[in-house]
């Protein structure tokens, strides 16, 4: 097969795939199917590469049957004088470029966005190589950056040497004016009044501006959308344009963009620590783990982010170590950082925000949560009882928690504030998660988790793989029961899920727990509760290695054993105490405890615990006689190194010698 006339050019100059692709702003894997002959570049990047190679399309291989002809007179016009001297790439944009004075001034660009380079290349190549009309939507999280990812890449300069007759912006936010922003950009596009069907029809400017903007090459952003109805009425640009988006909501990402929807994520902890010491670099090097901490209570959200380190940086302004202290104990705070504000201009704020209400994480949220009905806004509040991302739950806890119907999970869904974590389980964000807690005004949620989870640990107690993807939710309900001080519903959840946290070794969890719940039994005078909740206290210190405090338990819930007639109970606590005297190597105390626990299985009959005592028995027997063997070998030994080591004179047989 012939070589492609692309890649015979590459490489007689020597260059790789990853140095075009590089060059030009495009991938390798898309410079090698331009080679091989599977796909054809887009026009822009047809120019691009006949200024890299100083060729024409034709001599490049990079022109279809159909086009051929007129391309090919076009392009050998357009650039044979730089065939001698090719001007450098991405070609400046001209005077004649289109800039909206709308687009925000300072919130993003190329050089500040950090974590963001491969969600800004992915987003430029949907554009460049989308097909008519080249549809992108950002969807994400209040706050989450997406509006800052737009400016950014309306800076960028392949961006504008691309659409290189300018770039259209308009704000929307939840209650936009359509048809004013419609003719906004009809004025910028030399559109007047009067050639205008009817002033008062957004489909009438719309069919005006496609007119206007014919064969340009324009980039049309649409920020803040909230409705597919206002986002769709401008999509308004020729076969040259491209269209980016911007939403909280996935529907409307969806309904806009369909295929070319992009969920913009958090950022990873390294670049919120970046963003961090951008602005105080004093706290991320003196308190690396404290800046972590700041990253992390917050999800590695952008926007708050940059609250926080611009609020820290005001504090440094002054040089007293000590106010900057007090703003960081403050931070820590959760409803103090979800209403930590600087000031903004006008210009940098998003359209959702009234221009009287100051920038916040808090504000920033509610806007989304005004838009709730009463039923989806008390499903939010219920379900920030769950621990936050990573964390996620299931379908049927959020609707036991709530006690509302599916279709609210689906509303918070729909509103952008709850996402989706596989098949039927969901997550929210730690921010979302801290705002809905604060608006919580009892604990009835919290009562429902409990139960809920006891329930759940009660029908699934040996059926681990159902426990292990809801242990965090476990954990949460746990501390609840505590925090509430609910007694008997705390002593059913640990001693059902002590066995799963022992065979997964977390022997930790388990202790603290049970400490919790033996202090809820003694003040519920709950006697067979403290000697349950006291023999896996035993099990879990001997697994421990903290064989001091497994007797102490084990000897406590014997007493108790006793007293209430549990032979049972009395027999596993000998059987352990016994393991916890062989541990220690004390195999005489070991084997008279083992004995009166085989006495007691006896009477009761119990083969298997007869068993288990007789081999642990046996055991210890033989460890026992191995131990006196050892000691009589070495008594043995030692008596003969002593019989042969040679007579000492006493000294007080020794005569003085007499000088002579």
């Amino acid at each position: 097969m012939k070589p492609h006339l692309l890649k015979l050019e590459r490489e007689q100059r020597g260059w790789s795939q990853g140095r075009i692709a590089e060059a030009i702003g495009t991938t390798i894997r898309t410079v090698s199917r331009w080679e091989q002959g599977i796909a054809m570049p887009s026009p822009y990047y047809r120019e691009q590469l006949c200024t890299l190679f100083g060729k024409n399309a034709r001599q490049l291989g990079l022109l279809s049957g159909t086009e051929e002809e007129e391309i090919i007179q076009e392009e050998e016009e357009a650039l044979l004088p730089f065939e001698i001297q090719p001007p450098p790439l991405p070609h400046l944009r001209q005077d004649s470029f289109l800039a909206d004075p709308a687009i925000p001034e300072t919130l993003g660009s190329t050089s500040s966005l950090l974590g963001r380079s491969g969600l800004l290349a992915r987003v430029k190549q949907q554009l460049f190589e989308g097909d008519n009309l080249a549809l992108t939507a950002l969807n994400g999280l209040p706050g989450i950056g997406k509006t800052s990812l737009a400016v950014a890449v309306t800076t960028d300069e392949q961006v504008q040497a691309r659409f290189r007759d300018g770039i259209l912006w308009a704000g929307l936010g939840p209650y936009p004016n359509v048809q004013g922003q419609l003719a906004r950009w009809g004025k910028l596009l030399g559109i007047a009044p009067k050639d205008v069907e009817n002033v008062n029809s957004r489909e009438s400017w719309a069919r005006a501006l496609r007119a206007a903007i014919g064969t340009r090459h324009l980039l049309l952003v649409i920020d803040d959308a909230w409705k597919a109805e206002d986002a769709l009425a401008f999509q308004v640009g020729g076969a040259h344009c491209a269209h980016l988006l911007t939403t909280r909501l996935p529907q409307v990402a969806f309904s806009f963009a369909q295929q070319g929807a992009i969920l913009v994520p958090e950022l990873e902890n390294s670049d919120g620590l970046a963003l961090l010491d951008r602005f105080v670099p004093q706290i991320v090097q003196q308190d690396p783990q404290g800046a972590q901490t700041l990253v992390q209570a917050v999800g590695g959200l952008p926007l708050a982010l940059t609250l926080m380190s611009k609020y820290l940086a005001a504090q440094t302004f002054t040089g007293q170590p000590r106010r900057l202290q007090a703003a960081l104990t403050q931070l820590h705070d959760t409803k103090h950082r979800l209403h930590v504000s600087i000031p903004t201009a006008l210009r940098e704020r998003s359209p959702s925000l009234p221009a009287d209400i100051p920038l916040s994480l808090h504000a920033t949220i509610a806007i989304s949560d005004q838009q709730l009905s009463a039923q989806a806004h008390a499903t939010l509040c219920a379900l920030s009882v769950f621990s936050p991302k990573p964390n996620t739950f299931s379908e049927e806890a959020a609707l036991v928690v709530t006690q509302q119907q599916v279709e609210m999970l689906d509303a918070l869904w729909d509103a952008g504030l709850l996402e989706s974590s596989g098949p039927q389980r969901y997550t929210l964000h730690q921010t979302i998660a801290d705002y809905a807690r604060l608006q919580v005004q009892d604990t009835t949620a919290q009562q429902r988790l409990v139960n809920y989870m006891i329930q759940y640990v009660q029908n699934h107690e040996q059926d681990y793989d159902a426990l292990e993807p809801e242990a965090n939710n476990i954990l949460t309900a746990l501390d609840i029961a505590i925090m509430l001080e609910m007694g008997h519903e705390l002593l059913q959840a640990v001693i059902a899920l002590v066995p799963f946290m022992r065979v997964r070794g977390r022997y930790t969890q388990a202790n603290r727990y049970l400490q919790a719940a033996l202090k809820e039994a003694i003040r519920l005078q709950d006697a067979i509760g403290q000697m349950t909740i006291l023999r896996h206290l035993t099990t879990i210190a001997e697994l421990r290695g903290d064989y001091s405090s497994a007797a102490t338990y084990g000897r406590e819930g014997l007493t108790l054993a006793q007293q209430l007639g549990k032979s049972d109970v009395e027999s596993d606590l000998l059987t352990i105490l016994g393991q916890v005297a062989f541990r220690c190597r004390n195999y005489v105390q070991a084997q008279a405890i083992y004995e009166e626990g085989l006495q007691l299985t006896r009477q009761l009959g119990d083969d298997e615990r007869t068993c288990t005592l007789l081999c642990y028995l046996g055991r210890n027997v033989s460890q026992h006689l191995e131990s006196v063997s050892t000691m009589a070998f070495i008594s043995g030994k030692a008596r003969d190194l002593l019989h042969s080591l040679p007579e000492k004179e006493d000294p007080s047989d020794e005569t003085p010698s007499v000088k002579s």
